[in-house]
């Protein structure tokens, strides 16, 4: 652990309930999520970025507009902004008042933090009716996450920037991105942030081999590795009733810990969570299920699978690989889950 992080006084996030009633946050369970990809800017040289170079640059403000207001149409309940890093979207402050103005309540930012670290524009995002952010810490000290990020004194920018956020009565959680650096930290990782800084919205995003994380063999890591260390994390959340915000897990699949199939995301076209995204490639514009399928492959081992005709299958790269040997069909999925998110 970090020293600063050892000591810091953080202040801690407001209670979700305390959040819902502030926001008017629509009762759960979420129906309809909509993400604004709002370009490929960012201020991270992440080791493990797996996002396209041709994203291009910042959407224009008509579409962003035209997006938002569509979404508000079509009684939509949530949207996002992610990027690249949304924080150094000129237009941040103006889209986020435009989406509160249009009568959406939850409205959550994905980003590194760091530009959050200045309490003025915290303070100017905040006002102007943000009231989620989804921050990016890899590790659970500044060796571990600065490396991952490649910029020095980014995990201390992002720990500020949450501090700040939560002041402001935005509520946080967090994205982990998983590689073969960090996954044993997993346990601790939960522990940590749990406790001293009262969160439960975290995300556990297992790396796509694409981008630059397809040429970071350092990083790569087969799921049988990970997975132990993350059912630690969640046994603990069990056991110390950390009631879970979001579903927690990203590109995982449920034949890996079918008892935490439920809180997986993006797994599939059925049981996953309800959302669409979109994702601007070279112009074009994808569904989140079009994106998956995609990018995504089903084995011939998934055959007779509980889950086969809803899954979308591993990352290509990851089975070009490390094989299907991991993966074995499940017969019959779990009556019950130790875990239930809230939304």
């Amino acid at each position: 652990m970090g020293r600063a992080a050892g000591r810091r006084r953080f202040h801690k996030r407001i209670d979700f309930s305390e959040a819902a009633a502030r926001w008017r946050w629509p009762p759960p369970p979420l129906k309809s999520n909509y993400e604004i990809l709002l370009g490929d800017g960012c201020n991270a040289a992440c080791l493990f970025c797996c996002a396209y170079k041709e994203i291009g640059n910042w959407l224009p403000w008509a579409r962003v507009k035209g997006d938002i207001a569509r979404e508000q149409a079509a009684g939509t309940q949530m949207i996002t902004f992610s990027g690249g890093e949304p924080t150094l979207y000129p237009g941040l402050a103006r889209a986020v008042a435009f989406a509160r103005k249009s009568g959406f309540t939850l409205i959550q930012a994905i980003s590194n933090g760091m530009k959050f670290a200045d309490a003025a524009f915290a303070r100017e995002i905040a006002g102007a009716g943000l009231n989620l952010a989804k921050v990016s810490l890899h590790g659970v000290d500044a060796a571990t996450h600065d490396r991952l990020t490649g910029v020095k004194g980014s995990f201390e920018l992002a720990l500020e920037g949450m501090s700040n956020l939560n002041a402001l009565g935005v509520y946080t959680s967090l994205n982990m991105a998983v590689t073969k650096a960090n996954y044993r930290q997993l346990p601790l990782y939960v522990k940590f942030f749990s406790e001293r800084m009262a969160l439960t919205g975290f995300c556990f995003y297992f790396g796509f081999y694409t981008g630059r994380m397809a040429d970071e063999e350092a990083l790569q890591v087969p799921y049988s590795e990970v997975t132990p260390y993350m059912r630690y994390a969640l046994e603990y959340m069990r056991q110390r009733k950390v009631r879970i915000d979001w579903k927690v897990l990203g590109n995982f699949v449920p034949c890996l810990m079918p008892e935490y199939a439920n809180v997986m995301m993006d797994w599939g076209r059925t049981g996953d969570a309800p959302g669409r995204a979109v994702v601007r490639k070279k112009g074009e514009s994808l569904s989140s299920g079009e994106f998956m399928s995609k990018r995504k492959v089903l084995p011939a081992t998934c055959r007779g699978c509980a889950y086969y005709g809803a899954c979308y299958g591993i990352d290509r790269r990851y089975y070009e690989k490390f094989g299907s040997g991991e993966f074995r069909p499940v017969k019959t999925p779990p009556a019950s889950f130790p875990l239930e998110p809230i939304y």
